[in-house]
């Protein structure tokens, strides 16, 4: 389809991502105000398209971290088979630190309301075969409704990332290497409402190119 998005290597793809959640973001303070956060998103990538595009629901993205945990990786695990995604790019909010030796330790929840060096921020984590990227969109939130996104920092690899935050990524990476993409069936469109109808039990709204 000429209408397919297509990036042929991974920080064409995350810039893709960035812009695209940005802008999101900015939707979501402007029609729902100060403290409206973004829910999961997850862009599948097949052959460098754009393949399939997640968003989790709000029940499931606020409620349990290790269920919360537990609905990606199964989200993960049928877009690989299904489709035979090869990269994913998550979109996460969350706080980040523009000097992590200051921060080093210290809850950036909790650092947020009192160090200047914590600012809310959108997260990339860009994952395949060969490499793990991550990409922070600092940004602060004025009046009225208005969202200033500050410089991004990239960081090839996980080295910044603290112990927990390395979960996802290398979840990632397992499905990957471990599950096999099945082969198309005869009737491709049932097969893909199927797994479609996999992917909202799980609690995210899917939507495939």
């Amino acid at each position: 389809m000429s209408d397919r998005v297509y990036a042929a290597d991974s920080i064409d793809k995350v810039a893709f991502v960035c812009d695209a959640a940005s802008t999101a973001k900015e939707l979501i303070v402007k029609d729902s105000g100060i403290g409206e956060d973004l829910t999961f998103g997850l862009y599948a990538w097949k052959d460098d398209f754009l393949t399939v595009l997640l968003q989790m629901k709000p029940q499931y993205m606020w409620a349990d971290r290790v269920d919360r945990f537990r609905r990606l990786t199964n989200v993960a695990c049928i877009l690989r088979e299904g489709w035979g995604i090869d990269e994913y790019t998550l979109v996460a909010e969350g706080y980040c630190s523009t000097n992590p030796d200051v921060t080093r330790g210290v809850p950036l929840q909790q650092a947020f309301v009192t160090m200047k060096e914590v600012r809310e921020c959108l997260t990339f984590t860009h994952v395949n075969l060969n490499e793990t990227a991550v990409v922070t969109r600092p940004y602060k939130v004025g009046w009225p409704r208005k969202v200033e996104f500050l410089e991004d920092m990239y960081y090839p690899g996980e080295s910044v990332l603290r112990r927990r935050e390395k979960t996802i990524p290398s979840m990632f990476l397992r499905v990957i290497e471990r599950i096999e993409p099945a082969e198309l069936p005869v009737d491709a469109a049932s097969f893909y409402e199927a797994l479609g109808d996999g992917l909202y039990e799980q609690g995210f709204l899917a939507q495939w190119f």
